[in-house]
């Protein structure tokens, strides 16, 4: 068992405070600690192959593992997950002064996870309320996008807000864990993270490269909000005629609607055709049971019944590549309505999400402090 008292007086003869410490099962998993130097904050990880038992005190708060479920929340059942390759696009790496390159023998270690018993009795995500969901699918989200800043380097980093730790781990995971009993978190705050295996090999830097991690992924962040805004801009101003084009979808299924009728019209009308000849078919056969009418008077009855059978074969043909032609139409008709209605009720959800979003961006940028 290490000892950490030993690790704080590591940390403090590099200029380091521990702040908090975050456990799973007793055994430290995160580090919060603050550099006297020039008061920046970075969580260190501590790999699962470094056990620091902890016991409970002040500022050591309780890990509980969520379990992740997919598509419950607005983003991704109504707009799709976005590419990988584009956010990769937006989301440009951070590029350090002195880009740190990890020993193959590290590389190789047990350093990824994290204790197996935290992940015994997860918190599910189906059992939190509509207001914790949200906001926790949003954090995933929102590291998903962060961690093509940072994919390249050995440093990752993490989102806490509310009672909610999102991490992205080495192996570029994102886990996301509850804080027992800690302090509401009111806002979101990014930290930069390192492992205890890099604070060994680059704790005389360590300092330095945090500030610039931070500062990169600040400045990629500034670039996309520009970016965003304008990209929102153009959207909009770009579909401001939705109801022209839903005006067009409505002529569409009413011309639908008008083949249908005609072939319906079309339809009866053969059909009092078939049954015609079909009554003129069986009128023969009756004819021709009542008994001997002849040679000639059988010929005859023979051909025009035969001519007839004919007449019948074709008009049922007819009446089946009509009754073709009115199904597909109305398949289509069927596809229109139903896809439609999904795209306008979910375009109407997705633009209530929008337009709340602009008008926190808008009191944000009104607001005097």
């Amino acid at each position: 068992m290490l000892s950490i008292n030993k690790l704080e007086d590591l940390l403090a003869s590099n200029g380091f405070v521990p702040v908090k410490y975050f456990v799973i099962h007793s055994y430290c998993a995160y580090i919060m600690v603050i550099s006297i130097k020039n008061a920046s904050t970075f969580m260190l990880s501590i790999p699962s192959k470094y056990k620091f038992k902890l016991k409970e005190g002040n500022n050591i708060y309780k890990l509980r593992y969520i379990e992740l479920s997919v598509g419950a929340n607005t983003a991704d059942e109504y707009a799709g997950t976005p590419d990988a390759l584009e956010l990769e696009k937006s989301y440009t790496e951070v590029e350090l002064t002195q880009q740190l390159l990890r020993k193959k023998e590290n590389e190789e270690g047990n350093i990824a996870g994290h204790l197996e018993e935290g992940y015994k009795r997860p918190v599910s995500i189906k059992d939190m309320s509509k207001d914790d969901m949200k906001d926790i699918k949003n954090l995933v989200r929102q590291v998903r996008r962060l961690k093509f800043c940072v994919q390249s380097i050995s440093y990752k980093l993490m989102v806490m807000y509310k009672s909610y730790m999102c991490v992205l781990d080495r192996d570029d995971t994102i886990e996301c864990f509850l804080i027992k009993h800690h302090p509401k978190i009111v806002s979101r705050r990014l930290y930069i993270s390192a492992d205890l295996e890099l604070y060994y090999e680059n704790a005389e830097r360590l300092q330095q490269d945090i500030i610039d991690v931070e500062l990169g992924v600040t400045k990629v962040m500034n670039k996309n909000q520009s970016m965003h805004a304008k990209n929102l801009q153009n959207m909009i101003k770009d579909y401001q005629g939705i109801s022209i084009y839903s005006d067009k979808i409505l002529k569409k299924k009413d011309d639908y609607q008008a083949y249908i009728s005609r072939f319906n019209t079309l339809l009866a009308k053969i059909t009092n055709s078939e049954k015609a000849l079909v009554e003129k078919i069986y009128s023969i056969d009756e004819n021709m049971d009542e008994g001997y009418r002849g040679v000639h008077g059988d010929i005859s009855s023979v051909t025009q019944k035969a001519k007839l059978e004919e007449e019948l074969i074709r008009i049922t043909i007819v009446k089946k590549n009509i009754v073709k032609n009115m199904s597909e139409i109305k398949e289509k008709l069927y596809n229109l309505n139903l896809i439609v209605d999904t795209v306008m009720f979910d375009g109407l959800v997705m633009m209530d999400r929008l337009m709340r979003n602009i008008d926190f961006v808008k009191r944000v940028a009104e607001s005097t402090s």
